[in-house]
């Protein structure tokens, strides 16, 4: 995995990652060092290996990891994407506190089947799903 050509660093006010009309926006007021990671095309070229979209890392106190996903309609596909994505770097982010992001076309419905997906995927990596239509913005 090459990161250094997959990876964009600002301490830019706005940073954003943005696909056929969804939004992941970084309100950067602290003006941390941010790493913007192209996973999908970039470090994770394989089509065969499901991976999400972006990947922030943020040298704040807490050193966060922000998995992101830009995703059309099918969102527990979304969730697996993320989770893969966490399971291949676990070791280069162990440490870091972790938040997780699908931005979808759609306001995603959350029915009994995906609270059961969050529960267990918030148990295991001890990271929040959150889930938007259309933008997020996250501001440090």
């Amino acid at each position: 995995m090459d990161f250094i050509k997959c990876t964009e660093e600002s301490n830019n006010k706005i940073i954003k990652a943005e696909e056929n009309g969804k939004k992941f926006i970084i309100k950067n007021e602290s003006r941390y060092t941010i790493r913007k990671i192209k996973v999908d095309g970039c470090l994770i070229d394989d089509v065969k290996t499901k991976k999400c979209d972006y990947l922030f890392e943020i040298e704040d106190e807490d050193l966060q990891v922000f998995y992101v996903e830009l995703k059309g309609c099918r969102v527990d596909d979304a969730i697996f994407q993320i989770e893969a994505t966490i399971e291949l770097l676990s070791l280069r982010h162990k440490n870091n506190k972790k938040s997780c992001y699908i931005v979808a076309s759609s306001s995603p419905k959350v029915g009994p089947k995906r609270q059961i997906l969050m529960k267990k995927f918030n148990k295991k990596y001890k990271c929040e799903l959150k889930f938007s239509s259309r933008q997020e913005v996250v501001t440090l």
